[in-house]
């Protein structure tokens, strides 16, 4: 019976349920707080950093809320591929002389209460490519529903551009663009 009370004890303390903090919400470019209420849901890495990748992404993209979004250039690929990127059978393939490499998946989500519309999404998608280290993002946007136009999920592929020749420096940014279907 003492072996019992010990084991649920043990249990019991080892969860404990996430608790929101209160400046969890995000800041806006100039500073003030913004009602936006986002989370990493999912993060899958490519490549050999996986292990333990699930949280450290979680909790960048959560410190990354806490300051206005960074000025990073990035590319905004709306459910589409960069051309020489394509998925095959849910496998990420490149071709070689495509400038990208498969950096992570991604899924961040919305607090309901919170959720924005698709044009306040961008400096979202700017912190996740500044904690993943990529500069060129294909996003793919799940809403509530047909009659409620906010987003609730933001599914997709972080990608990195490769510079032709990697002795000559790293590559000039990309302009911030949105490419559409």
């Amino acid at each position: 019976m003492l072996f019992t009370i010990v084991l649920a004890a043990c249990a019991s303390s080892s969860y404990r349920a996430p608790v929101r903090e209160v400046n969890y919400y995000s800041i806006n470019a100039d500073g003030t707080k913004s009602e936006t209420y986002s989370r990493m849901n999912e993060w899958s890495t490519y490549g050999t950093r996986g292990l333990g990748a699930q949280a450290t992404m979680a909790a960048a993209y959560e410190k990354a809320q806490h300051a206005p979004p960074p000025g990073n250039q990035i590319e905004i690929y709306n459910a589409s591929l960069p051309p020489g990127v394509t998925i095959e059978h849910g496998v990420v393939k490149i071709t070689g002389g495509a400038p990208y490499e498969a950096i992570g998946r991604f899924s961040i989500g919305y607090w309901q209460a919170s959720a924005p519309h698709e044009a306040e999404i961008e400096p979202d998608l700017h912190r996740l490519a500044s904690v993943a280290g990529g500069d060129a993002i294909v996003v793919e946007v799940q809403r509530r529903d047909r009659a409620d136009d906010r987003v609730q999920y933001l599914l997709g592929l972080v990608l990195r551009k490769r510079t032709a020749d990697a002795a000559a420096g790293p590559a000039e940014p990309a302009a911030v663009s949105t490419h559409t279907p």
